[in-house]
């Protein structure tokens, strides 16, 4: 089911050559976070040309909360089904259903900066450019900041730095073939898009004038996984982003898996026994 743009709210011209922005805001169950998403994008400083909500499948007050923000912003466009087809499937479907010429993937429970679509939009000086991704703000749960490293392919390859909502090309998209659905069950998804990207001759840029705020929650997200499950997503990376992800990079990545999980068990360990 489809609500249709009915007429736009005012947005500035766009100079010849600028990009248009379109914004896919997939959500399951958080409709109680949705309103705040979505007023973060029309707080912008550049407004985005479409947004379009996805409510996969969700059991919770979300139809409810769309009917609220549609009538609030008229020009929003959105999308009910059932049942819920999944992350990767969601992430697929809201882009191929709308237009712009860049693209931004914002989940239902996070919010942006009011420069963030200027500011990484502005990053596309270069056709080999393929996405741009800003500093990351960490709220709720837990609070943390991680900056917007330096662009490296080959640090890429044994830990993604890139968050899932960075900017990126839809002909760069078109031509990697989406987000891949093989990794719809283990996560990390948008870390593979980024690396085969790379395979194809992209590269990445940091933004540090703006930031994602990535809402952190008690329960474990989906992207939370076990040793064994990391090791099956490494093998993966290294066969859908072959010449990016060497073997090397498989085995020093998860060797620091392995430590990584080592020593929040013994941390844990620790604070069950005081």
């Amino acid at each position: 089911m489809w609500k249709r743009e009915l007429p736009e709210l005012a947005r500035p011209e766009r100079t010849v050559g600028e990009h248009s922005i379109s914004v896919v805001v997939p959500c399951h169950d958080y409709g109680r976070y949705l309103g705040e998403t979505v007023a973060s994008l029309y707080a912008q400083t550049r407004l985005p040309d479409e947004v379009l909500i996805i409510d996969d499948g969700s059991d919770d007050e979300t139809p409810e909360v769309i009917e609220k923000i549609a009538a609030t912003y008229p020009d929003i466009c959105w999308m009910s089904r059932r049942p819920a087809l999944g992350a990767v499937r969601t992430f697929n479907d809201g882009v191929s259903a709308t237009s712009g010429d860049l693209v931004v993937i914002l989940s239902a429970d996070d919010r942006v900066s009011a420069t963030y679509l200027a500011d990484l939009a502005k990053a596309f000086d270069e056709a080999s450019i393929g996405f741009a991704y800003p500093e990351t703000r960490l709220f709720g749960a837990c609070q943390d900041v991680w900056p917007a490293r330096p662009f490296d392919w080959r640090v890429l390859a044994r830990a993604n730095f890139v968050n899932g909502s960075a900017m990126f090309r839809r002909e760069m998209y078109e031509r990697v073939g989406g987000f891949d659905e093989r990794f719809a069950r283990i996560g990390k998804e948008d870390w593979a898009f980024y690396l085969r990207s790379v395979a194809l001759g992209y590269k990445g840029v940091p933004v540090g004038s703006c930031h994602l705020e990535y809402r952190q929650h008690a329960e474990p997200s989906r992207n939370a996984a076990s040793v064994c499950m990391l090791f099956v997503t490494r093998w993966r990376l290294y066969q859908v982003a072959p010449g990016v992800v060497r073997l090397s990079d498989f085995v020093i990545g998860w060797i620091g898996d392995v430590r990584r999980s080592v020593t929040y068990w013994l941390g844990a360990r620790v604070h069950r026994e005081r």
